[in-house]
């Protein structure tokens, strides 16, 4: 490897990479999955349905919510700003609650046993949660006041 590609390994590493490699992993095992069924209750996969919608909303609103400064490194971008707003009101990670419920409604929806790869993912996404926020106390003085008022981290008045 060269000096060049030696930097940009070493940035990757700082900025959060192997969370991400992680999360890909996590993504993967979920989508092969998906192939498999199991017979669930109808009711189970019409909640399932709904969970993922709502941990759909729940994810986009929070893309739209941080435009430019996303990024799926738990390093902030240089971009950051903190957002309070929107969802960012209710919950301080919606992405990764959305992802995480999205996976969990989707694998439920189609009787899929992806749907543990889901419970997984958002056990995951919580760890990986609290590294950001240790990144994000050392970017943003405010931010300790912010995680007082919204205490719900991933899923908005549940978690």
């Amino acid at each position: 490897m060269g000096g060049d590609s030696l930097a940009r390994m070493r940035t990757f590493l700082e900025r959060g990479g192997a969370w991400v490699v992680g999360q890909g992993v996590l993504f993967v095992v979920w989508a092969v999955l998906l192939r498999y069924r199991v017979d669930l209750p109808v009711w189970v996969t019409a909640l399932g349905a709904l969970i993922a919608l709502a941990g759909a909303a729940e994810g986009l609103a929070g893309m739209r919510g941080l435009g430019t400064a996303l990024t799926p490194y738990p390093e902030p971008s240089d971009k950051a700003v903190l957002v309070e707003t929107g969802v960012y009101g209710l919950v301080r990670h919606p992405i990764y609650g959305g992802v995480a419920l999205g996976a969990v409604g989707l694998g439920l929806a189609l009787g899929s046993p992806a749907a543990a790869v889901g419970v997984i993912l958002l056990g995951y996404f919580r760890v990986k949660a609290a590294e950001e926020e240790r990144r994000l106390l050392a970017t943003f003085p405010e931010y300790p006041g912010y995680r007082k008022r919204v205490p719900a981290m991933l899923v908005p008045w549940i978690l």
